[in-house]
């Protein structure tokens, strides 16, 4: 294997879904207003098409990562575009007796249906409307159905609007979110094609809902985390915006609604049953989402410190923890390690009831790690 080949373990558990984010003008005037940008050479955007545009330079595969029949293949993008944007970037893996091919509009790109304990030979290229590009750097993988020492296993539990790309000689793992859910939403378009619309339950003030559907708007979210995050010596607030990503591929944000505006029960009446509603080009989580985790010790996001958020409950009691700092976090262990470690859990708290339904915030305190930026 090169030395560009890690080993993880990525597991895929919902429906892909296209990537696209909402808008909200009832928000607080700074919650999370972010948007795309262009790149002038490389990258899948950038650099209007010109007359005298080439074929882009090869893109550098970087990473290597395994999982159960597929390889994830991460790398930089070419060096120049050619003139022209890129559309396109497509892997290739061959374990010199079939070739699988997958594709990707930007790193990482999965190749699936491979032989677990087989070894491939990969590269990538990069295409825009000029034509394909030279084939990139060969990465070198083996599929593995074992997760790799070192990756935490609640990563495993992140669906399929999320990807994960493990960097073992780096110890850190990369997740890059749609930024949109996964599930059912009246938030969604009821005439789009995503057929994840459903009209609005009894917890929901129709009136009350943000405006903007989650398909007008695209956009996705990176965070890099340390593998094994510690605890810091002091703690850090959170801001506006994301602060960390939902095991569904939608940002959650915190107990604010604006600058020092806290969630008033007029916008939370038109949350949806999620506890989430658009924003600012995002659709977002601020409160316990019922149906990810409802009063129980479900895994339900990440923060950008590289903690993972949890239920309401402690796992292997059925009750709350009584031992809480001020975050919400603890050392204790975990379904997914029995090793006591720290992490946050919502807290058991009602932060007001509104349509009969009991709220919760999802995090209201302050990181307890070194947080990253989650980048737009």
């Amino acid at each position: 294997m090169s030395a560009t080949s890690t080993k993880m373990k990525k597991m895929l558990s919902t429906a892909s879904i296209a990537c696209v984010l909402g808008a909200l003008t009832s928000c607080g005037p700074d919650e999370s207003a972010t948007g795309s940008s262009d790149s002038t050479s490389g990258g899948n955007t950038g650099g209007g098409t010109s007359t005298n545009a080439t074929a882009p330079d090869a893109p550098t595969v970087t990473i290597v990562t395994v999982g159960d029949g597929f390889l994830t293949l991460a790398f930089d993008p070419p060096a120049s575009n050619g003139g022209a944007a890129i559309t396109s970037y497509e892997a290739t893996c061959d374990n010199g007796g079939s070739s699988f091919v997958g594709t990707a509009v930007s790193s990482p790109v999965n190749v699936f249906n491979l032989a677990n304990g087989s070894e491939y030979n990969c590269t990538v290229t990069a295409s825009n409307s000029a034509g394909t590009s030279g084939t990139s750097n060969a990465g070198i993988g083996t599929p593995d159905p074992t997760p790799s020492t070192g990756l935490p296993s609640e990563f495993s539990q992140f669906g399929n609007n999320v990807t994960v790309v493990y960097n073992q000689a780096a110890a850190t793992v990369t997740l890059e979110a749609v930024g949109q859910p996964d599930h059912y939403s009246p938030y969604w378009d009821p005439d789009g094609t995503s057929g994840l619309y459903v009209d609005a339950g009894p917890e929901t003030t129709v009136a009350q809902m943000s405006p903007g559907f989650i398909d007008q708007y695209t956009n996705r979210y990176f965070l890099t985390v340390n593998a094994s995050p510690q605890l810091a010596s002091s703690p850090t607030a959170t801001s506006l915006g994301p602060i960390g990503l939902a095991v569904t591929g939608a940002p959650i944000f915190n107990g604010q609604e604006g600058p020092n505006i806290n969630l008033d029960t007029g916008v939370i009446s038109g949350f949806d049953n999620f506890g989430a509603h658009t924003g600012p080009q995002v659709y977002h989580y601020h409160l316990e989402p019922t149906p990810i985790s409802n009063n129980d010790s479900k895994l339900i996001a990440i923060l950008a410190d590289g903690f993972f958020l949890y239920g309401r409950l402690e796992w292997g009691t059925g009750a709350p923890p009584t031992n809480l700092d001020a975050a919400g976090g603890h050392v204790g262990p975990t379904q997914f390690n029995s090793t006591p470690h720290y992490h946050y859990h919502i807290v058991d708290e009602i932060y007001s009831t509104v349509n009969g339904k009991d709220d919760y915030l999802l995090f209201d305190g302050a990181y307890q790690g070194t947080p990253t930026s989650i980048t737009n």
